[in-house]
């Protein structure tokens, strides 16, 4: 399998999920500033796909 071929069946709450996935890793190898920037990249992503998102409890805090 190709890593730069785009996969069938990838959409947006597998984006999520993958992002949920790499902030939890960034945080327990203590990367803070990589921990942020993939939390607010949750942030904007949920905000664009549900208007009520931005205060979905299962965005990592």
């Amino acid at each position: 399998m190709d890593p730069e071929e785009p996969q069938e069946g990838g959409n947006a709450s597998g984006l999520m999920q993958c992002l949920r996935f790499l902030a939890e890793e960034a945080a327990s190898l203590n990367l803070h500033q990589t921990f942020s920037a993939i939390q607010q990249a949750l942030r904007l992503a949920a905000s664009e796909s549900v208007p009520d998102a931005a205060e979905d409890p299962t965005l990592l805090h």
